[in-house]
């Protein structure tokens, strides 16, 4: 039994003898309990399982694969089995493909004692600095290619390794490095051995030149030295002290830390760190001004959360919520009907399933403030009779009541409280109806159907039917309980003109807005909605006809100031990952400040920041995932996303190597909006026979990017972080106003700097 005190080593060892917990595995038709064997392997980074036919690499979780560990029976599918204790269960989601190991211990103390043996690991390994990780990471390399498990790798097995690392070389020259990694002479690497032929293969000739370039004929950077690169490499003025910091942070040798010596092993730790990203590190975290009103800022925003696939047919879910948060998301979508009993969500007048609104607002409670701290918006499209109004009042007050945010809305009030005010409260969008109408029996309101706008949706004849017999059942009004009504602080009310809203709306009113009509009104007067959205929120939806789920382009509509773009988070491409580069700064909380240029109602904004000229040169990339074929021909297409045009620029395929290709291509992009413009990297497989594939990708707003020689961590293109997988470029930024002083001598020079290696 779990002692409280126990202290996280000793759950450790613990957890590394191992015991026996159920594992529930949940399918469509069938439902399996298998017992396994579970424990922490001696390096504590992964979890092992058994026995299973599977093979020894399959049978391990890593721990930093770990999204969450769970209590309780609180996934979709181990929610409806009864048969185990709740106090006994619990459930580990992996990152990826949103993987879910179900599990059940003999007691509730055993399951207390994983759940938070899991957690303590989970925080140990987010520690781990990027020295740590490149060995450890070389280790797994090492256990995996040695299929027969006896220590060693033949030259067989290190040629299989050379083919899965996406790069294609010579037999010769690969059996070259073999024998000069063979210090036995015994035809066989142990894992010491390996790391040389590992380090071999993986020698960046490039990163070494960059650092001869200022460390001189001892090979060591001093901290006068490494302030040099930093200031002429990186175009960043450091003083001497931080770069003592950063030689102590990223050396891996004592003797040399004390020292304040680098060496080109610390050098290539700094540029692979949070430093060396491309990504301003003073943006990962939350440096913006929370206290504007809530109209001031972007907000990450999610349309028909509840959905796992297409509007029509697919699944709804809890788990979407969870999920849809744990990314930063701050306002999501429920759309309640009549349940037998009580409310539930679904697509109205589809054929999608049906969730709980209970369900949901418990995991909305418990998942609302995990990731950020700042109001969380829930959008009712309230379709309920109200008999079952009542009942959805009643659960939102049991479930998120204590996070509600009510104060009184008063007259004269000209703005919405700031982020700042609103931290940790929930806010309610819906219906409301009108002070002097409000009765015990509630009273009539439109009824603002987003799910019925489908016409010229492609769809079968079969779905067609039913859905237009839905349809017809859909009345223009709805009664509105006041016990419902009681609970909403940001009302809907329909949109008429620009003109006529600036001088009757109040600062808490606010409305949705399709796709085509939200486009329409960026292009006839994108500087009234600008004026407009200083002061009203506005939330964008897509058309109806999108059934798949796809997503519309976001950009047009912030670059008007609209402040919910609400896209399909469980669709994956190019406008997802634009959504994701948006909200990246600012601490990844959902909210993004607004340039200032557009908070005010003048009706001819201006950024305060001037056009520059942009100059990146893509010098090498490494170690891209596999895409459908065996070895990839990598190019990387990056694209500027401005206000008023797109401009893409590609370098050329390099065959058969998506390990280390070098290209050293210059791309040069004019920045008009600096504020407002948007960068993404793609890395695509050549294919001369088809669609050409997506690898790994990365997107972020331009005033977020370092200038000088950064590291891309890229992404798949599922959003998930490839730890292993970067870009290698150099960033120059310089002003219109100077590009014939020294900004221009600067570009040109790094340029052919590189050109010379």
């Amino acid at each position: 039994m779990e002692r409280p005190n126990k202290s996280g080593n000793q759950l450790f060892t613990q957890m590394k003898e191992g015991v026996k917990l159920k594992k529930v595995s949940c399918h469509r038709r069938r439902r399996s309990v298998n017992e396994r064997t579970f424990k922490v392997t001696d390096n504590e980074l992964y979890l092992h399982y058994g026995p299973s036919k599977k093979k020894v690499h399959n049978l391990r979780v890593e721990i930093d694969d770990i999204q969450e560990v769970r209590s309780g029976r609180n996934t979709d599918k181990f929610r409806d089995v009864k048969t185990f204790p709740e106090k006994c269960c619990f459930s580990i989601i992996l990152t990826g493909e949103s993987r879910i190991v179900n599990l059940v211990a003999t007691s509730p103390e055993e399951a207390k004692l994983w759940i938070r043996g899991l957690k303590l690991l989970k925080k140990k390994s987010e520690k781990i600095d990027v020295r740590v990780k490149q060995a450890i990471w070389i280790k797994e390399v090492f256990t995996k290619t040695d299929e027969n498990g006896d220590g060693r790798l033949d030259f067989k097995e290190i040629i299989k390794l050379v083919r899965k690392m996406n790069v294609k070389i010579g037999d010769d020259y690969a059996q070259a490095l073999f024998k000069k990694a063979d210090a036995q002479a015994n035809g066989t690497l142990d894992e010491e051995e390996f790391v040389t032929f590992y380090r071999e293969i993986t020698k960046r000739p490039e990163v070494e030149k960059l650092f001869l370039r200022f460390a001189g004929e001892d090979r060591f950077l001093t901290a006068e030295e490494f302030q040099d690169f930093m200031i002429k490499g990186q175009k960043k003025k450091v003083d001497r002290d931080w770069c003592a910091e950063m030689i102590d942070k990223y050396e891996p040798k004592a003797e040399l830390r004390q020292k304040k010596l680098m060496t080109l092993d610390g050098f290539m730790f700094f540029l692979l760190s949070d430093e060396g990203n491309l990504l301003d590190p003073k943006n990962r975290s939350i440096y913006q001004d929370m206290t504007r009103p809530l109209s001031h800022y972007y907000i990450s925003s999610s349309h028909n959360t509840y959905l796992l696939e297409d509007q029509l047919k697919g699944p709804s879910s809890v788990e979407a919520y969870i999920s849809a948060l744990q990314k930063g998301c701050r306002c999501v979508e429920l759309d309640v009907w009549d349940g037998p009993d009580e409310p539930v969500i679904y697509h109205g007048h589809t054929l999608t399933s049906k969730i709980l609104l209970r369900d949901a607002l418990a995991s909305i409670r418990e998942y609302a403030f995990l990731t950020s701290q700042y109001p969380l918006i829930l959008s009712f499209e309230n379709h309920c009779s109200l008999e079952q109004q009542k009942q959805m009042a009643e659960i939102i007050e049991e479930t998120v009541g204590d996070f509600l945010y009510r104060l009184e809305r008063p007259e004269g009030v000209t703005e919405l409280p700031s982020p700042e005010e609103l931290k940790h409260k929930i806010l309610v969008k819906g219906k409301k109806l009108p002070a002097f109408s409000s009765t015990p029996q509630g009273g009539d309101v439109s009824d603002e159907d987003e799910a019925a706008d489908i016409d010229g949706a492609e769809v079968d004849e079969e779905t067609r039917i039913k859905i237009q017999e839905e349809k017809k059942k859909k009345s223009k009004t709805i009664k509105l309980a006041k016990e419902f009504s009681d609970t909403v602080y940001l009302s809907s009310r329909h949109f008429k003109s620009v003109s006529e809203e600036m001088t009757t709306r109040k600062p808490f009113e606010m409305s949705s807005f399709a796709e085509a009509k939200a486009t329409d009104l960026a292009k006839k007067g994108g500087q009234a909605m600008t004026a407009y959205n200083s002061r009203f929120l506005s939330r964008i939806y897509p058309a109806g006809w999108r059934t798949n789920s796809s997503n519309y382009n976001p950009i047009p509509m912030w670059n008007v100031g609209a402040q919910i773009v609400a896209l399909n988070f469980q669709s994956d491409g190019e406008m997802m990952d634009l959504n994701r580069g948006r909200f990246l700064e600012n601490g990844n909380c959902g909210y993004v400040l607004k340039p200032e240029f557009m908070l005010s109602e003048d009706v001819k904004p201006k950024s305060k920041l001037e056009p520059f000229q942009m100059r990146i040169v893509i010098i090498t990339g490494q170690q891209f995932p596999k895409s459908s074929k065996d070895i990839t021909d990598p190019y990387v297409k990056v694209t500027l996303y401005g206000t008023k045009k797109v401009t893409e620029h590609k370098t050329e395929a390099i065959k058969n190597n998506g390990f280390n290709p070098e290209w050293k291509c210059q791309m040069d992009f004019e920045v008009q909006d600096p504020e407002l413009s948007l960068m993404r990297f793609e890395v695509m497989d050549k294919d001369v026979s088809s669609k050409d594939d997506l690898m790994a990708q990365y997107s972020l707003p331009v005033s977020c990017m370092q200038q000088g020689y950064q590291h891309i961590t890229l992404r798949s293109p599922e959003g998930n972080e490839l730890s292993s997988s970067t870009l290698f470029i150099n960033v120059t930024k310089k002003r219109e106003s100077s590009s014939n002083g020294e900004q221009g001598k600067a570009a040109t020079q790094e340029q052919e700097f590189i050109s010379g290696w």
